[in-house]
């Protein structure tokens, strides 16, 4: 029997909380997340030309992966946190695609930008990356605890998803909200600062899955 499998084991037989099955937790966890998006980019004011935006292929493209980045890294997030579901070995490679495939688009669109005619300042956008993290506040809880209720195994690599996943939500609210159409401010402001966030969730929120 695999270590895994005889932690899972273990885990149902002395657990005496109620643990919420795999699709169960997964399906609260989208709901949390897209509604704290939704209720995000209310909040923060969706731009005036918002409408308009359904015919740009950028804009479209970007928020496809913005959306694929967070189901993916949400979904790693709660099969990790019960043995046995996922093979942890993929975690990095899937999470490094996906967030590749993200930053690659924007670093492409600043390609575009540059051939188009002098390239625009990234601006100060620490407001920005402010309102990510205020939107990714309530997904971040509600996946820490759905994982906590399980039996997670690997810990920081668990956190680590966590925080990435969180940030894709924040990301996406903030796609709604804010108009600097810049490649290079998006990439500063709303892409880059993910790897600052999913080191210190990894560091520091692993913590917070010990059971």
């Amino acid at each position: 029997m695999k270590t895994e499998d005889l932690i899972a084991n273990i885990s149902r037989e002395i657990s005496p909380r109620r643990v919420l099955p795999p699709a169960a937790a997964l399906g609260c966890w989208l709901f949390v997340s897209l509604g704290s998006a939704v209720v995000g980019a209310w909040c923060l004011g969706l731009r005036t030309d918002f409408v308009s935006l359904g015919g740009s292929r950028r804009y479209v493209a970007e928020g496809f992966l913005l959306v694929s980045l967070l189901v993916v890294a949400g979904s790693v997030s709660v099969l990790l946190a019960y043995p046995g579901r996922f093979l942890s070995r993929l975690v990095l490679p899937l999470l490094g695609t996906f967030i590749g495939a993200w930053m690659g688009a924007l670093c492409g669109f600043l390609l575009l930008d540059l051939k188009r005619g002098p390239i625009i300042s990234a601006g100060w956008g620490a407001d920005c990356l402010m309102s990510i993290v205020m939107v990714s506040v309530l997904p971040a809880v509600t996946l820490f605890a759905l994982a906590r209720r399980a039996a997670p195994t690997h810990l920081m690599l668990n956190a680590l998803c966590i925080g990435v996943a969180a940030f894709a939500v924040g990301a996406l609210g903030l796609h709604f909200h804010c108009a600097v159409e810049g490649a290079l401010h998006r990439f500063v402001w709303h892409a880059a600062p993910l790897v600052a966030v999913g080191g210190i969730s990894a560091f520091a929120g692993w913590r917070l899955l010990r059971w």
